[in-house]
């Protein structure tokens, strides 16, 4: 399983990438997402997974959360969904 980490090419999705891998989350099961990876070349060179992952093209989705187990989404309007395999679908919190 892996941990998912959207918008790790902007500055709140970076420091949730080295936060976790400051406490030990070993970086082959971080995977860092966003719509340009050529930002994300340095953490690849530490070992996190780096994919593509843009929502404005629904396409790039399904291989970005490949081995995920959970996927949380905080909306700024105080919203969270989550996901599982036995949801198969978002659930709101």
């Amino acid at each position: 399983m892996s941990i998912v980490i959207t918008g790790a090419t902007g500055q709140l999705g970076r420091l949730v990438v080295e936060q976790l891998m400051a406490a030990g989350t070993p970086p082959d099961t971080i995977v860092a997402t966003g719509r340009d990876t050529e930002k994300l070349t340095a953490l690849s060179g530490d070992g996190v997974t780096v994919r593509r992952a843009d929502f404005a093209d629904p396409s790039t989705l399904t291989d970005a959360f490949a081995g995920a187990w959970s996927r949380r989404q905080r909306w700024a309007s105080g919203s969270t969904i989550t996901a599982t395999p036995s949801t198969r679908r978002a659930r709101p919190e």
